[in-house]
């Protein structure tokens, strides 16, 4: 992110302004908007400009119009030799700055032939950000970023040093928050593939740091192109093979002697953990090669990391300490084919796959729970996440003026918990003749269930490019992005069965579960953007967007399409004449996002508890139990029948007398979670729902001090105008059914009495029509609804300022002043209890009236004064010292208003 000042005397010297991003270009190449001027700031036709890349030595070649301009896209990140030759003008050649996804705009000098060999031209500068864009963000080399700032090693450091970017609740893992939004609605792209977690949109496929070569973060203001999200984009490139061959080891090491001790969670006398014995220890040897196959036509680069990752923890609550490892390796590449330089290929691929091993062993703590004894092994489990990735994508010139691109690929993650054993039962005991009424594990099995969640996504999209002057100079990008998108999501219990025991006074309670399956979904956009110079130094910005979003349930059925999401951008940058000081930016518009996976998972669960009585003869205090395994050694009695006041008096939805004990269900003691039946497809949306959508203005002025130094001043204002949750309506549903009169059904009363029924709507409203689920033909309107429409309002107000590099000593930072506030934090909670809730779109919050009350006031992200500073000295050409500074105010607890 260097600045760099030229100052240039003589005959036929050129000079070179550039100025960094008017609008995002393509997912991994960047764009030039170039105008030729002589020493009067007059535009020059004739002139050929030629752009060669330091790199890959790929050439292009453009000839100015009679403004002056010139136009090239498609152009692979990094450092260009320009030059300029014409007739009257002496050549000249001086250096600027591709960046990724976005649009830069040139202006070159040319100096006469017949100058005075001592003229002054001009003074200009090599900048990536500066005065024409309308995105806010930061845009990070990340190769220079490592060798000058102390950062942590994760592309959640590099977005937290942008302005409005602020890190989420622990509970998420290491996830930003991006302009005020919870962290369930940021996308992350790599090579132009989205790498977003598909099933919460919580986080990404994890990428070693050294094998990113750029990030860009988008935090407001993005144009037509971009879309899925209400927070942020985070864009990131990988490092590519060059003309140079390269090699290069990297070692990273994060030891637990260097690690502050956290604070114990929980209740002080029996605390679930123990902050002195949680520690990770990580330790990582990266080898990275690239280089030519053929020198300028075939480029090859490969990553691979060995990885050794340990962890502990102990728990007193839960009687366990755990030891992880991990020690699966990353491998990762990208091949590049030039067949000329307007026709690219590439292909990237990499492997996240890794496996973590955890081992259980009992644990006793000291008096004062600082520490502990572990006792004996009681089982181990394996946590296995990530995928192969892949992505393909075509670039190439039509004609001089027009460009398409393509591309195709395929993201997987997975997030799979399973224990050694699965086939064993898990077995408490809470009876107080045996444990003083305190739950105890007393099976070996110390894993109550098991999960499986596997995602893939599998995407194209073409784009096209077409450039053309008509009362200005326009730039139009159009273009069709399609995902499609699965998950395979399985919980269940360990066992035979999958059932859990449960000893207690009353009798054994036991609980089946077993929730999931298969769910897909597509997502589709189409957009057109332009960017539209009417005059020197003037740009607009002007897209649409149109987002649809389809989803399929566990039994193939389509029960969600969203279409007709028109999001509008606009935005303009103004540097007054071209060459002022002074640069103004401002932008309009509206983003999607759309449901997350998971809605679709909890649709078809089987999931109920049972009472059982201790057989005749036997109590609570002489019921025999096998000592290992915890499981009863004799048949139980009976169901209990004196439990319908708790729920307790449906028909239970499967037979259980297989499981350990000859459990027999009764003829209505089952109190039920889910019968194992399908909700309908027609019913789960209710009628005129919409998806989630959030309104954004910025507004921002620019100052450029000195031709090294630069100050600004944006605010930004985020209204979020609509929201798509889940609300279980059987308690309405039962009231309208139950009650009597002209409305009256037995059968529908029975059912929404007994089951939930989770619609999906734009709460707020005071009346809502649905399909009934009993019979979807039929139509409900409910009525006096009282739940509190969504609110979340976003105000930032952002100073920024950069000091460039010039050999000596660099500086870059911000100060934000913000304000997040209302009753919805978004798609997730930070605030779920003591704990985390990633059920993205269908929180807690909107479940059953009353979960909302008081709950207006400042949102869990809000951090009102965040100043962050980084930069480095040159102590000498191969000294450099580095600092990065975050200073931000806590969040706070408010009395908050109904």
């Amino acid at each position: 992110m260097a600045l760099q000042a030229l100052a240039m005397v003589g005959a036929g010297i050129g000079a070179v302004a550039i100025a960094a991003p008017a609008m995002a270009q393509d997912y991994t190449t960047g764009a030039i908007s170039g105008t030729v001027i002589d020493t009067a700031n007059k535009p020059v036709a004739g002139v050929t400009v030629t752009l060669r890349s330091k790199a890959q030595n790929q050439v292009r070649t453009f000839v100015s119009s009679a403004s002056g301009g010139f136009s090239a896209v498609g152009l692979v990140p990094g450092l260009y030799d320009v030059t300029t030759e014409g007739a009257n003008y002496a050549t000249h050649t001086d250096t600027i700055t591709v960046a990724a996804a976005q649009e830069n705009r040139v202006t070159l000098t040319v100096v006469s032939k017949d100058a005075p060999a001592n003229e002054v031209v001009v003074t200009g500068q090599r900048v990536r950000e500066d005065f024409t864009k309308t995105t806010t963000g930061i845009n990070l080399d990340v190769v220079a970023t490592a060798a000058q700032l102390p950062v942590a090693r994760s592309v959640t450091a590099l977005a937290l040093l942008a302005p409005g970017a602020v890190a989420g609740a622990p509970g998420f893992g290491n996830v930003p928050s991006l302009g005020g939004s919870s962290v369930a609605e940021n996308a992350y792209y790599i090579n132009g593939l989205n790498i977003t977690n598909p099933d919460t949109y919580v986080g990404s496929a994890r990428v070693p740091f050294d094998f990113y070569q750029t990030v860009d973060v988008q935090t407001a203001g993005y144009a037509a192109e971009f879309g899925r999200a209400t927070g942020g984009v985070i864009n990131a490139t990988t490092k590519s093979g060059t003309n140079t061959p390269m090699m290069a080891i990297h070692g990273n090491f994060d030891e637990t002697a260097l690690q502050s001790s956290n604070p114990n969670i929980g209740a002080a006398t029996n605390p679930s953990t123990i902050g002195r014995l949680a520690h990770t220890a990580t330790q990582a040897l990266s080898i990275e090669a690239g280089g030519p196959i053929i020198k300028d036509h075939i480029f090859l680069y490969g990553l691979y990391q060995a990885n050794d990752v340990v962890g502990k923890s102990a728990s007193p609550l839960s009687n366990y300490y755990q030891r992880t490892i991990s020690t699966d390796p990353f491998y990762g590449g990208k091949l590049d084919v030039y067949v000329n330089p307007t026709q690219h290929l590439e292909f990237t691929l990499f492997d996240t796959r890794q496996t973590t091993r955890t081992d259980s062993y009992t644990f006793t703590p000291n008096s004062s729970f600082t520490g502990g004894t572990p006792g004996k092994y009681t089982g181990s489990q394996n946590y296995k996440q990530g995928g192969l990735n892949w992505v393909g994508r075509y670039t190439g010139s039509i004609t001089d003026f027009f460009q398409i691109s393509g591309a195709y690929g395929i993201s997987r993650d997975s997030s799979n918990t399973l224990p050694l054993d699965t086939g064993s039962y898990y077995v408490i005991d809470r009876r107080t003749a045996t444990t003083g009424g305190l739950p105890q594990v007393i099976s070996a099995q110390p894993y109550s269930g098991n999960s499986i969640n596997n995602t893939q996504r599998k995407f194209y999209r073409i784009d096209g490019d077409l450039r053309f002057e008509a009362l200005g100079r326009h730039h139009i990008r159009f273009g069709l992005d399609n995902e499609d998108v699965n998950e395979t999501k399985v919980t269940t219990l360990n066992g035979g069965l999958p059932i859990t025991y449960d000893y207690r006074n009353t009798g054994a309670r036991l609980t089946y579960e077993r929730l999931g399956g298969f769910v897909s979904g597509q997502d589709r956009a189409y957009y057109v953007q332009d960017s539209w110079e009417p005059a020197r130094g003037l740009t607009i910005n002007l897209g649409v967007r149109d987002d649809e979003f389809q989803q399929y349930n566990l039994s193939g059925q389509r029960y969600l399409s969203l279409k007709d999401n028109i999001a509008a951008r606009a935005g303009f940058s103004w540097t007054p004449g071209g060459d002022s000081r002074f640069r103004f930016n401002g932008s309009y518009g509206r983003y999607f996002i759309p449901p997350a996976m998971n809605l679709g998972f909890r649709g078809r669960d089987l999931y109920f508890r049972e009472y059982f009585a201790y057989p005749t003869g036997f109590t609570a205090a002489n019921f025999p139990v096998n000592p290992n395994t915890g499981l009863p050694l004799i048949n139980f009695g009976p169901a209990l029948t004196n439990l319908a006041g708790a729920g307790y008096g449906s028909a239970c939805p499967t037979n259980i007398s297989a499981a350990p004990g000859n459990p027999i269900n009764g003829a209505a003691t089952c109190l039920i979670y889910g019968a194992g039946v399908q909700d309908p497809a027609a019913a789960k949306l209710a009628v005129g729902a919409k998806p989630t959508y959030e309104d954004e203005f910025v507004l921002g002025a620019h100052f450029r001090v000195t031709e090294l130094f630069s100050v600004g001043l944006t605010g930004t204002y985020r209204n979020l105008g609509r929201v798509s949750e889940d609300t279980d309506f059987a308690p309405f549903l039962a009231n309208y059914y139950c009650n009597g009169g002209a409305n009256a059904s037995a059968s529908q009363c029975d059912f929404y009495q007994n089951n939930s029924a989770y619609y999906i709507w734009n709460p707020g409203r005071s009346s809502q029509t649905v399909r009934d689920w009993v019979d979807p033909t039929k139509s409900v309107t409910l009525t006096g609804l009282a739940f509190p429409k969504p609110k979340r309002q976003y105000e930032a107000l952002v100073f920024d300022w950069k000091r460039a590099d010039d050999g000596i000593w660099a500086l870059q930072g911000s100060i934000t002043v913000s304000r997040s506030y209302g009753n919805y934090e978004g798609t997730v909670k930070s605030d779920a209890g003591n704990g985390t809730q990633s059920d993205a779109g269908s929180t807690q919050d909107y479940d059953y009236l009353g979960l909302t009350d008081y709950s207006t006031g400042l949102l869990p992200n809000d951090r009102t004064f965040v100043l962050k500073t980084f930069g480095s000295y040159h102590v000498t050409d191969n000294l450099l010292f580095g600092t990065n500074v975050l200073l931000q105010s806590p969040t706070r607890l408010r009395v908050r208003t109904h």
